[in-house]
């Protein structure tokens, strides 16, 4: 019987991986602009990053994720801001018809 040839690795691009620590589940920017999350993370998060790391800014080198509200956070932002992500992974616990009727989803 032949020899099959070794599997070539999958050599996975180098990444740059962050996180934010906010101690409240409102990731958006709060009713009467008090508090502003959501611009923050835009504003204020990325563009440090991208300025002081070799970042590729382009959206098809950006990606988000997030795990339960971090989750509906990543989906809220890719979805209102889709010209940042190129995909976005939620770990939530969510129905596909409680993300449609999210009135924070509505342009």
């Amino acid at each position: 019987m032949p020899k099959r040839p070794a599997k070539t690795p999958a050599i996975i691009p180098v990444m740059i991986i962050t996180k934010l620590d906010i101690p409240v589940i409102i990731l958006k920017n709060a009713y009467q602009n008090r508090v502003r999350y959501e611009d923050m993370f835009f504003q204020e998060f990325i563009p440090p990053i991208d300025a002081t790391f070799r970042t590729r800014a382009a959206i098809v080198f950006r990606a988000g994720a997030g795990l339960s509200m971090g989750g509906w956070g990543t989906l809220v932002y890719a979805l209102r801001h889709p010209e940042m992500f190129t995909a976005a992974f939620r770990a939530a616990v969510w129905t596909e018809e409680e993300i449609i009727n999210t009135p924070e989803l509505a342009g």
